[in-house]
Formats: structure tokens, sequence, C-alpha cells
């Protein structure tokens, strides 16, 4: 299940960074200019804040299990829209889509270990699963423009349609491991536990002046790794 876990945040870093190296060429391509690109870019973070109760109380009600496999499927598509947009409004779309997917991974791994292990065990399992985005935009900025456009033969498109049928993969990969047992027992006894509302937690929360200064400090931490993270190649490369 961990496996299953990083597996899936690995088709998250993938996806989420796989813009990064192709974005001089895709502006090339699409005729888009450096604040069209960077709207483009912020799309997906705009969205992923919006979804992120709605899929909470989604992932609360249908379970880890289907909501982690409709992550990467979801995740997948964005991919693959990228590679069939047009102009600027398509590709943000496309790119607005991955939001939808990725807090189903973000709320549903740390929830899943919850499940699955106890004490001491469980801040190594979340140690573990979290190399999994860092991985995955490793291996996208690392092969894209080395391996894979010469593989595609300098086609931007093609190189994200490989990406989205590795999310989609890794999505199945995801089914194949949930399809034990015990796997199933796990998510029918939390789906009937139900736990606390959702905006009861919220106030709980928020009571507590410890996470009330760590959502300022994640905040302010996003918001300069979202902003400049898809740009730094492109930064780099203007800067030689």
């Amino acid at each position: 299940m961990l496996f299953g876990v990083w597996f899936l945040y690995f088709a998250f870093g993938l996806t989420m960074v796989a813009i990064a190296p192709l974005v001089g060429v895709m502006r090339s391509d699409l005729g888009l200019s450096d604040s069209a690109m960077g709207l483009i870019l912020g799309a997906w973070p705009l969205v992923y804040i919006a979804s992120a109760m709605p899929c909470g109380a989604f992932l609360d009600r249908a379970g880890p299990r289907r909501a982690l496999f409709a992550a990467a499927a979801i995740i997948g598509l964005s991919a693959a829209a990228r590679g069939f947009a047009t102009g600027p409004v398509t590709l943000f779309f496309a790119v607005a889509l991955f939001g939808v997917g990725g807090p189903l991974i973000s709320i549903g791994a740390p929830k899943l270990v919850s499940q699955w292990f106890e004490g001491p065990d469980r801040g190594l399992a979340m140690g573990i699963y979290i190399t999994g985005p860092a991985s995955g935009g490793i291996c996208a900025l690392a092969l894209t423009n080395s391996v894979f456009m010469p593989l595609m033969e300098q086609n931007w498109r093609h190189v994200l349609f490989i990406y989205a049928g590795v999310c989609m993969a890794i999505g199945l990969v995801w089914l194949a491991i949930t399809q034990h047992s015990e796997a199933r027992t796990m998510e029918r006894r939390a789906v009937a536990d139900g736990g606390q509302g959702q905006w009861a937690v919220f106030r709980t929360l928020l009571g507590l002046p410890a996470v009330r200064a760590i959502l300022i400090m994640a905040v302010g931490a996003f918001f300069y790794n979202h902003g400049l993270n898809n740009w730094l190649p492109e930064i780099l490369r203007r800067g030689v």
C-alpha cells in the first residue's frame, strides 16, 4: 500500500513538472507570451485551492482506493489534454484539470497512512511517500529534453502523451494493489466510520496556535515554490 501511494505521488510530481522543461518549445509552437504562459502554469494551483475541500469530502465517501484511482486518471487526462492543446485557452484548462486530481492524492495519502500505520511507523511512512513527487519531478526534468524529446523527434505533444500513459499505468497498478482483501476490508471500515464532520475538524484545528502558524508558513512556502518551479529551467536558459 505504501508503494502504491508513493507511485501515485510519483505521477503527481511527474505531471506537475512536465511542462517546465518544455516551456520554451511550447511557447514558440503555440505563440504564447511570458504572461500567458505564467497564467497557464498557475492554473492548477488556483483550481487546487478551490477543489481541496470538495475532494476531501469525496475521499471520505468513496474511500482512498477509488478516490486515488480517480486522481491518477484525472492527472493522466490532464497530461494528455496538454498534448492536444491548440492555444492558450485549451492549454489553460488542460493544466487546470490537474488541480482537481492533485488534492485527492495530497489528502488521500496521509489518510491512507493513518489507516495502515501506527505510532512512529506513520512518520517513517510519510517520510517515504513524500519522496514520490520529488522523484517524479526529477525524472521529468532529467529525462524530458535528454531522452524523450529526441526519442519523439522533438515533438513535445508526444512526450506529454507518454507521461499521460505513465500516469494511467500507475493508476492500474494502484487498482491491482488494492484488490487485496485486507485493503478492501480496511476501506469499508474507514468509510463506515465516517469520523467527525469537516467543518468541526477545521474549527478545532484553527483553534490551535501552532496550526495557524504552520498554515501561514505553508502558504508562504507554496507561494514561492509553485510560483517559480516551472519557470526555473527557462530562467536558467535565459541567464546563460
